[in-house]
């Protein structure tokens, strides 16, 4: 399984882009291949991380691109800045 951490750091209201996040780019991304899940966590003050759990490495990098996507065409006055991005293969999994 292949994993990606974001950290955003947010310039409007966290509850306003959650409830965007909810609407809009969950059913992008889970309609994507290779989808497992997603979780979102509040990291207080201006700060929201995304953890999204993906088959393969490819299928991760697709759903960079939506989030990208996404971002610049519904959310880019909430999520201005670049998010800060970590990524790899699970080494040990606890279900």
């Amino acid at each position: 399984m292949y994993v990606v951490v974001r950290k955003y750091t947010i310039a409007g209201s966290s509850e306003e882009l959650i409830r965007r996040g909810k609407e809009e780019f969950v059913p992008i991304i889970k309609g994507l291949p290779g989808f497992k899940a997603f979780h979102v966590v509040d990291c207080g003050g201006r700060g929201l991380m995304s953890i999204g759990f993906w088959e393969t490495k490819a299928a991760a990098t697709r759903s960079t691109e939506a989030a990208r996507e996404w971002i610049s065409r519904s959310a880019l006055g909430l999520a201005p800045f670049p998010p800060e991005r970590l990524e790899g293969d699970t080494v040990l999994d606890i279900p």
